[in-house]
């Protein structure tokens, strides 16, 4: 129990004691002086005992007590020491602070500090380290008073070991969890991956191509799990001491990695790396010069020419005049985690959140709060793709005594990222099956922009994430016809249950081809085509559609094409061929308005002739109201 530090004593000096004190106190000092630390303090003990207001007394006793780590009893002596003046010497201070604060005692602590600051001749120096204990001190009164709702849970000894594991991280679809394992004390660092097999993980297993003798760290997997940039430290190539490197999946297997180059690297630690869903722009930890402090976070963009940009450094928000590191960037593109161990916190390393603002600026960030962060170092937190479940690496309990381990623990609310989930696509060719390398774009309907551009593994493969919107999603390559489906992920969507698309890409007829009847060539359906409800005019969003149609007919100047516009079955037939003719020639206006020789188009309304899909259902009928194109001779 901290005694009273409201009442104020008289000092007891040096000279003031009495001569046997005086004699003891010279002992008990020459003791300390050879060491022997025991006999020093019950000398000192002796003379505060019988002189409490000896203030040179009480503080070589709570520093002897301190330096023993008898928190305990220096709690006493600082408490004594705290009721001698009204201008406390700020060690003094600072020392109580810390003992009470390890005593839970944080009213204590803080009214310590208030008191501390109450001093009129401490420096300004002094007094911001002092303004910055006292509100970490009410941060963490805060934090205890009020946890998280939340039980991290250690993963299973498949992948959690005597040695210690961190940086964990699963591929978008969460088949594949990615970690580093560090062994040897910590002085050699391998990269790892486990299977998810239902609610377990296989035996983690390290990725032998890419492990060597050296460093191999915290690092970044792409959505899709194809790319890998990963911290090599002293390597043969490397620019600084710790590098990025970058590797691609191929055939199932890794390439040899490659330093990322001095756009990315420097002379100095660059480490931590986080890859943007798109690919396109990367996260990553420096001590380069030009931060805020030792270790800051930065950005660089991919060109159009493929290339790095210049690193830029998030800035004064984000970054301090400490250590920021292991920035996580979700799959909403907007949500930011890191470590830092300067931000107001509760341990070295807490882990925090912020959000990029409309402004495209980063705000101060929120500390993730107790029991996510602890008195000891968090590591890098990774969400995953629904924002519901949280991986990091933690010395909880058992995990203390091997470094650490890593934990999940179900996301609080308030501190997921937007709602994401992933569109997989699979190409092939329609005459062949065959699967085949093609681009594959996102638009959003709503600003026109085009947010993912991709291209598919020699598999014909493509993963990406989409968080709310609407979406024309266009597969497209060289002598085919291009395909296109329309998406839309609303809070009702299932995050669960995401986008998948099997694509056929039709080959398109050379010249000396036969011609095809009406009713057997393929059909492309044209989903990001809209039209007002009940009419035949067009909306703006069907523009991105329009201006694929477009190109296609300009890169193949000999094709020639037949618009078919289709209706359900409500209303009359009459009606509805009507309106579908009217909706056919929409679209074949637009594409003479955009220089289109009218010699290679035509259109037709065929009502609600050929249906696709069931009318007697809402998507059924949804699915029948349709715009399409076959290619004429």
């Amino acid at each position: 129990m901290l005694l009273s530090i409201t009442a104020i004593c008289q000092v007891v000096t040096l000279d003031q004691l009495d001569r046997k004190a005086q004699k003891n106190y010279s002992k008990a000092l020459k003791c300390l002086k050879k060491g022997h630390k025991d006999k020093a303090i019950k000398g000192i003990e002796t003379v505060v005992a019988a002189n409490p207001n000896f203030e040179v007394g009480l503080k070589k006793l709570s520093a002897l007590y301190l330096d023993e780590g008898l928190n305990d009893k220096a709690y006493g002596s600082l408490s004594q020491l705290m009721n001698l003046s009204e201008n406390l010497n700020p060690k003094v201070v600072m020392s109580y602070a810390e003992v009470a604060e390890a005593e839970g005692d944080y009213d204590a602590a803080i009214s310590a500090m208030s008191k501390g600051l109450g001093n009129s001749s401490i420096s300004e120096i002094v007094r911001k380290k002092m303004h910055r204990r006292k509100a970490e001190l009410e941060f963490r009164k805060m934090a205890y008073a009020n946890p998280r709702d939340i039980q991290p849970v250690r993963l299973p000894n498949s992948v959690n070991t005597e040695a210690m594991e961190y940086h964990p991280s699963f591929n978008a679809d969460g088949s594949l969890l990615f970690y580093v394992k560090a062994t040897d004390e910590g002085r050699n660092e391998d990269l790892y991956y486990a299977r998810a097999e239902g609610d377990s993980l296989s035996m983690g297993q390290p990725i032998r191509k890419l492990n060597t003798i050296g460093q191999e760290g915290a690092f970044s997997l792409s959505q899709d799990g194809r790319v890998l940039i990963f911290t090599g430290c002293e390597l043969p190539n490397s620019v600084g001491g710790c590098d990025l490197y970058i590797s691609f999946k191929k055939d199932n297997h890794w390439t040899e990695p490659k330093n990322m180059g001095q756009s990315i690297n420097s002379r100095w630690w660059d480490s931590t790396p986080t890859l943007s869903p798109d690919n396109r722009t990367l996260y990553f930890s420096s001590r380069r010069p030009g931060g805020h402090g030792g270790s800051d976070i930065w950005m660089a963009q991919l060109n159009t020419h493929n290339r790095w940009g210049t690193p830029i450094n998030l800035g004064p928000e984000i970054n301090t005049e400490g250590n920021e590191e292991t920035p996580f960037i979700h799959a909403d593109k907007k949500t930011l985690y890191f470590i830092s161990d300067t931000h107001l916190g509760l341990g070295s390393y807490d882990i925090f959140v912020s959000r990029l603002g409309e402004d495209e600026k980063w705000p101060a960030p929120t500390n993730l709060g107790y029991p996510i962060n602890t008195s000891e170092r968090e590591g890098g937190l990774f969400i995953n793709l629904s924002g519901q479940r949280a991986y990091y690496s933690s010395k909880l309990g058992e995990s203390k005594a091997d470094g650490g381990d890593l934990y999940y623990f179900d996301l609080p609310i308030q501190l997921r990222p937007d709602l994401v989930t992933y569109v997989k696509v699979e190409v092939r060719d329609a005459v062949t099956k065959r699967p085949m390398i093609a681009e594959v774009s996102l638009m959003d309907l709503l600003s026109g922009e085009q947010v993912i551009a991709l291209g598919t593994d020699d598999k014909g493969k493509m993963l990406t994430t989409i968080k709310l919107g609407e979406y024309a999603l266009n597969v497209s390559q060289q002598d085919y016809l291009f395909y296109s489906e329309n998406i839309e992920v609303s809070t009702t969507t299932s995050m669960e249950d995401p986008f998948s698309f099997i694509v056929y890409l039709e080959p398109i007829p050379k010249k000396d081809a036969p011609a095809v009847v009406e009713a057997e060539a393929p059909k492309i359906i044209l989903k990001n085509i809209f039209f007002e409800t009940g009419s035949a005019e067009l909306l703006s969003k069907s523009e991105g559609e329009i201006t694929k149609l477009v190109n296609l007919l300009n890169d193949n100047p000999s094709l020639k094409i037949k618009i078919l516009g289709h209706t359900d079955n409500v209303g009359s037939e009459s009606a509805n061929l009507k309106l579908s003719a009217e909706r056919a020639k929409a679209v074949y206006d637009k594409l003479l308005a955009r220089s289109i020789d009218r010699n290679r188009l035509q259109y037709e309304g065929k009502g609600e002739s050929l249906p696709i899909a069931e009318n007697e259902t809402k998507e059924g009928r949804s699915i029948n109201r349709r715009t399409e194109f076959f290619i004429i001779k």
